[in-house]
């Protein structure tokens, strides 16, 4: 369940349930000990993996990832307690200790920065064998005794396939699932297989377009004269034809958008703010001829390509000429964080590392070109809130800042299209990660 809260928001206290068991060859308990130790591998300096600087808060933590301390001071386990001491209040820890990084794991795990090749579970399935690059086995856990469904016997995941491969081995019956498919076959398993289908309406849907907690976006530079004008960064949210870009989403799969939060996080608000094909006439009244030339940051890819070609039609009628400077995608975010950087729109794109909306709206927000400081006590004062009035409060600022400060233009969220085998039937979504495999259901 929920930890318990200090009052002043520097102590979470968790509760471990019993019962749970690791999978052979582990068998083990797994106790408050258990989350202690896998907290402490995942942060360890000799794996350097992508835990570290997570839980910044934790008293104890800097000094044990600096190599200073053997233990985290502030994870302390006490038979089935497990008490984790802050230096400062962090609202958001329960969602960070939800990521994959810290799935439990039994004490004598290896501490190897080349990883272990199988992991015992304390869930319903676990890794029983795992090829690099090739394949992974997933076998049930013999000691999982709680909830979750464990319908398959096994589950074999073929690694690195191309998207092409895994349509045409679902097609063909030699796979259950794929996890993604060609972006040109979308219209088509969506008719056959998807949402309004026979197949659907025959409750046996078959292909699902899931979102992730992805958005893609327009960065519009406050700092330089062009975008100080608030209207004017509206008037862009007007114009954008967001149909258009997402269909050549630069870093993934979209479907058009206009939230800061991306469906599935905590505090999305359904419905639109700014239309998702170009509203031209009130673009124009909000331009009112206070266009320019624009300097458009983008990546070399074919894509970020595309995406540039399309900005730059939609706000030449609401009199921006658009200048598109290509950049190579690993040197294109240092540039827009540069605060006199020569740019007034960039075309970028942000993924949560948790579940929260306030962790995620400080992603998007965080370059020092955005004009947010009308809104900085707001964020201050629901950065300190926690559970369902922290997930309101974010959501209502989230819409706030794009209907008023519109800092960024955002076209698209990532999405995850999964394609199903006749014989599979529901899926359990996780859409930070994907699907569920070990909840997938058979329909004999």
């Amino acid at each position: 369940s929920p930890p318990a809260v200090s009052a002043d928001g520097r102590t979470y206290t968790f509760t471990i349930r019993p019962g749970f068991r690791f999978s052979p060859p582990s068998n083990e308990a797994v106790t408050a000990r258990t989350f202690k130790y896998t907290i402490e591998r995942s942060l360890s300096p000799k794996i350097g993996g992508p835990a570290r600087g997570f839980l910044a808060e934790v008293a104890g933590v800097e000094a044990y990832e600096a190599g200073k301390a053997t233990d985290i001071a502030g994870v302390v386990a006490n038979g089935d307690t497990l008490r984790i001491r802050l230096i400062r209040p962090a609202p958001d820890l329960p969602a960070r200790l939800a990521h994959p990084v810290f799935c439990a794991v039994p004490t004598n795990t290896p501490i190897d920065p080349r990883g272990v090749r199988t992991v015992p579970s304390a869930g319903p399935y676990y890794v029983a064998a795992y090829t690099p690059s090739q394949r992974i086995v997933l076998k049930r856990n013999p000691n999982y005794g709680g909830r979750r469904p464990r319908r398959l016997k096994e589950i074999r995941l073929t690694l690195s396939a191309a998207p092409a491969q895994g349509l045409t081995e679902v097609e063909a019956g030699r796979a259950d699932y794929a996890l993604e498919v060609p972006r040109e076959a979308h219209a088509d398993l969506s008719a056959r297989y998807g949402p309004g289908s026979k197949v659907a309406k025959a409750g046996r849907q078959q292909y699902f377009v899931n979102p992730e907690l992805r958005v893609s976006f327009l960065v519009l530079n406050a700092r330089r004269r062009l975008f100080g004008d608030a209207r004017l960064r509206k008037a862009v949210s007007y114009a954008v034809d967001r149909r258009a870009l997402a269909r050549n989403d630069v870093f993934a799969l979209g479907e058009p958008a206009d939230r800061y939060l991306p469906p599935g996080m905590p505090g999305f608000r359904p419905g639109h703010i700014y239309p998702h094909s170009p509203d031209v006439n009130q673009a124009r009244r909000l331009a009112r001829g206070r266009g320019g030339t624009a300097v458009l940051y983008t990546c070399a890819l074919l894509t970020c390509k595309q995406v540039a070609q399309i900005v730059k039609e939609n706000l030449r009628p609401i009199g921006i000429d658009v200048q598109v400077e290509e950049i190579p995608i690993q040197a294109l975010e240092a540039r827009i964080q540069r605060e006199d950087a020569p740019f007034d729109i960039a075309v970028f794109a942000a993924g949560a590392d948790a579940a929260d909306p306030g962790a995620f709206l400080g992603l998007l927000l965080d370059l020092p070109v955005l004009d947010v400081s009308a809104y900085e006590r707001r964020l201050a004062a629901a950065a300190t809130l926690s559970g369902r009035r922290r997930e309101l409060a974010f959501g209502q600022l989230a819409d706030d800042l794009a209907r008023s400060a519109a800092p960024l233009v955002v076209y698209a969220n990532t999405v995850r299209r999964d394609f199903f085998s006749r014989r599979m039937g529901c899926q359990i979504y996780n859409p930070l990660y994907g699907i569920d495999l070990a909840a997938l259901c058979i329909r004999r």
